[in-house]
């Protein structure tokens, strides 16, 4: 058997490789150690892989045509061994599906299939050892595995029914419950007949050991349209990760998919797919297929749906990212000054500039070179400089920063289409592509906007809006991840006029980047420095495994840099650290120049403004110093004549360039007589984080954890904690960790709501909730409120209703959905009862006048916040709406 053992990747090749005279094992990883002892074994000619316990060393062990053994140690770069694998296994057995393999399980991180719901039946059907089980909630509701009970074969192996009979079977609830060979049927609906509780069909499957896994190639497929619909959930053990109600549409087939991302499990932890009733289980029956696969890859690139909550980057299909190769962290490939050097040179390129000619922008059939002027400092659509007397393009021109559009299909009765400006550079290599470093700058103050728009090929990916400096919006980018692309797909980013061509010229840059980095950290900001010029750093991969077992941690997990609690038990001895404790004694918080280091107690409990106990040193910082997990501020601004807030400042220095986190954060203000605290995050004189806390005579902890992004070594993060308004009983609780590497960005943590840390300290998450009433027309209902702990606290959320169907119960909307605008949760103490409304927009086939409202109300006391809901008339019957809240901040 082939065997690959990682740390980090756990993984099994069942495959044996069988020749005339020998067998070979290969052995790889830093885990090696434990999973085989290194051996060179001539018996029969074996070859062994495996890795050397001394001298951490990969090498290969074999035994010469004598019989003799051999030994090559392989050294330098993962491309170094691949060349002496590829020499040594010719040269053993001619063979390179060997090599190929090795090269697979060291360099990608990719992800492996493990097995599907197919493998399953046939192993269970078949009566093979398996790690599926086929079972139903006889004893419990769903989400309590105590109650599940196992699913029998019938004699023919066709399916598996509640007693091995076929249907209906005699059992109360399911008589129709079962599994077969890519096909399922549920029981019957809690309230239907004498069913108590929904019974659900049970695809269980056991993880055979550690590592960060996935449901892909997922697929339901409702065949009989006369029912209507099923509800699927999927749990990590009794940890629900997806709830969909799949709807039958009125008649309508119906196939969906539900890839999630489970993240990192371990040996023992159970998958379970569990299929239910929506309403009835009449005709439910429903074709049902999905793989489980390991690996980061599938959980990074997870298509992005309402049903999967932990989903981040949706793309158009998987690639082979190799753990030494810059398509992890990505490169610029090209900029669009580089097309201008090389066009107006008449130099081979890849870049091409045009203008929709021959009609509308989106047909690639209807796009015409533009000509470069005599000068070499512009195109146009004659080659002559502008104004040219090309009709619909008088104006139209790119330079090497800058673009004007041509006329608007309004401003002329000979003009059918907007005439926009097109530059396009043509895909030379597969791989994943993203525009990135866009901006774009209105030059004419007095123009009414533009429209800007990116296609690959003839499908458009992108559409902004741009509006002129007089509506204020003057600067904007058009960053966007593209996608895996192929050679000779064409990106195509074209400027258009928004309402006519006056006065739109645009200062205008972007540079083309491949690799999965630029599309998972791209954040449509100008402003977003911090993931622009150092994206194309190099992973340097070593060939010993301590290196390979490190870029392993580094592009997934992630490892621990250092701890507060680390940085004071450094500094209180005088050792070397990248930490510093200071306060802000010279000028106000986000000037790096203001800040005053912190003096060490002689007892080295603490640090204060002057190395004595407190209260001491000047009277704007009496009371401010820092212990190794409790930090107290100096006064606030406008007491007693000072000038600012006085914060107390932990800081680290970043040592080398990589993707950096706060992690394992928490602040505690714990004594409540105070008026609370104000703390703040900033790399370098950036600020990233400001989050005030309360007090309010209780207890009141929370945690800051967060997302920077790429960091310089040399750049400084700053935690800074203030005065809320005086100092008085502001001592308070804090402690962190700083990460390296792309774990907090990319896992979330079942520990803080499955909230996937996002850029600024914000989050990108999402919840489901399926609400159902009966509303009178014009009353507000209570959809859900903060004692359900659906939001979270000071988070800010969108929601969108999905397409639903309410003219059966007198409520008049065909497939229509509704979108809010953003709003704030508040779950905690106030003593108010005030509403806000909370716009929306609602778009389908048809509303026939109905409206929904919805509104935030407070509760005064100790009651809990409320999302309400109203509707403009009467429902007649209960019904559901499936709410997706997204957390935007």
């Amino acid at each position: 058997e082939l065997g690959v053992c990682f740390k980090h990747f756990p993984v099994v090749v069942g495959k044996a490789h069988r020749y005339a005279k020998m067998r070979v094992l290969l052995l790889v990883g830093a885990a090696a150690i434990a999973c085989a002892k290194p051996v060179i074994e001539t018996k029969n000619g074996d070859v062994t892989i495996t890795l050397d316990s001394s001298s951490q060393n990969l090498y290969v062990a074999y035994a010469d045509s004598n019989g003799d053994p051999e030994k090559v140690v392989l050294q330098s770069d993962l491309k170094t061994i691949q060349d002496q694998l590829d020499k040594l296994v010719q040269s053993v057995s001619n063979n390179t599906e060997l090599v190929n393999q090795l090269r697979d399980e060291v360099t990608s991180t990719s992800g492996k299939k493990v097995t599907s719901m197919a493998d399953g039946f046939t192993e269970l059907s078949t009566g093979a050892a398996s790690q599926w089980q086929y079972m139903w909630n006889q004893n419990s509701q769903i989400g309590d595995s105590s109650g599940y009970v196992a699913l029998k074969a019938m004699a023919d192996k066709s399916k598996f029914t509640t007693d091995g009979t076929n249907n209906p079977t005699p059992t109360a609830g399911a008589a129709w419950l079962s599994v077969g060979s890519g096909a399922i049927h549920p029981g019957q609906a809690a309230g239907q007949g004498t069913t108590t509780v929904s019974r659900y069909v049970i695809l269980a499957y056991t993880i055979a050991q550690d590592g960060l896994y996935s449901i892909t190639n997922s697929l339901m497929d409702i065949k009989d349209a006369r029912g209507d619909g099923n509800s699927l959930r999927v749990y990590v053990n009794d940890r629900q990760v997806v709830w969909h109600e799949i709807d039958d549409k009125d008649g309508l087939e119906l196939t969906d998919t539900f890839n999630v991302f489970l993240g990192s499990l371990a040996t023992g932890d159970v998958v379970y797919v569990a299929v239910g009733p929506r309403g009835v289980d009449y005709n439910d029956d429903m074709s049902l297929t999905f793989d489980i696969e390991s690996g980061l890859l599938p959980g990074v690139l997870t298509k992005a749906e309402a049903s999967s909550v932990y989903s981040k980057v949706e793309v158009d299909a998987k690639v082979d990212i190799k753990a030494n190769s810059d398509d992890v962290i990505g490169h610029t490939v090209t900029k669009f000054t580089d097309g201008f050097a090389a066009l107006k040179e008449g130099n081979p390129s890849q870049w091409k500039y045009m203008w929709n000619q021959n009609g509308a922008i989106g047909n690639a059939d209807n796009y015409v070179e533009l000509a470069v002027t005599p000068n070499k400092d512009a195109f146009t659509a004659s080659g002559t400089a502008y104004p040219t007397g090309t009709a619909n393009a008088v104006w139209l021109f790119v330079e090497e920063d800058h673009v004007h559009p041509g006329l608007a299909a309004e401003q002329s009765e000979d003009n059918a289409v907007d005439r926009f400006v097109i530059t396009s550079y043509t895909v030379a290599d597969a791989g994943l592509y993203s525009i990135t470093n866009s901006a774009m700058d209105l030059a004419g103050v007095w123009g009414d906007g533009n429209d800007v728009r990116v296609y690959v090929n003839n499908d458009l990916r992108y559409d902004h809006q741009f509006e002129d400096a007089i509506n204020g919006l003057t600067k904007d980018s058009f960053n966007v991840f593209l996608g895996t692309l192929q050679p000779n797909d064409v990106i195509y980013v074209a400027v258009g006029p928004r309402g006519t061509n006056h006065n739109d010229g645009i200062d205008f840059y972007f540079e083309v980047s491949v690799g999965l980095l630029p599309g998972v950290s791209n954040k449509a900001e100008a402003s977003n420095s911090y993931t622009k010029s150092a994206i194309d750093t190099k992973i340097n991969a070593k060939a010993d495994s301590d290196a390979l077992t490190a870029l392993q941690a580094d592009v997934t997990s992630g490892r621990k840099m250092s701890s507060m609690a680390a940085g004071f038990g450094e500094l209180k001895e005088g050792n070397p650290s990248q930490w510093s404790f200071m306060w802000n004694k010279d000028g106000p918080l986000g000037n790096a120049s203001n800040y005053v280091s912190l003096v060490v107690k002689g007892d080295k409990t603490g640090f204060t403004t002057d190395g004595n106990a407190v209260p001491t040193g000047p009277g704007n910082a009496r009371y401010l110093f820092v212990r190794e997990d409790k930090v107290h501020p100096g006064q606030g601004g406008g007491i007693g004549g000072n000038t600012a807030d006085r914060a107390a400042i932990v800081a680290y220095t970043v040592p080398q360039d990589g993707f950096y986190s706060i992690t394992n954060s928490e602040y505690d203000v714990y004594t409540a007589a105070g008026d609370g605290n104000e703390l703040r995050v900033l790399v370098n004189d950036q600020e990233r984080l400001v989050h005030a806390v309360d007090e309010l005579g209780a207890d009141t902890a929370d945690t800051f954890n967060m997302f920077f992004g790429l960091l310089k070594a040399g750049d400084v993060i700053y935690v800074a904690v203030g005065p809320k308004g005086t100092d008085a009983n502001d001592d308070c609780g804090l402690k962190f960790d700083i990460e390296y590497g792309l774990g907090p960005a990319l896992l979330p943590d079942a520990a803080d709501g499955n909230r996937m840390p996002f850029f600024n300290g914000g989050y990108f998450a999402t919840s489901v909730f399926v609400w159902w009433g009966k509303p009178a027309a014009k009353t507000w209902v209570d959809v859900f409120d903060a004692s359900a702990k659906i939001l979270a606290d000071r988070g800010v959320y969108i929601f969108k209703i999905s397409p639903n169907d309410k003219y059966q119960v007198g409520a008049g909307f065909w497939n229509e959905s509704v979108v809010s605008r953003p709003f704030i949760w508040y779950d905690g103490v106030t003593n108010g009862d005030d509403t806000d409304g909370i716009p929306i927009h609602m778009a389908g086939h048809a509303s026939n006048n109905v409206e929904l409202s919805f509104q935030t109300l407070r509760v005064g006391g100790d009651a809990p916040h409320k999302l309400q809901i109203m509707s403009s008339v009467a429902w007649s019957a209960w019904s559901y709406l499936e709410f997706t809240f997204l957390r935007i901040m």
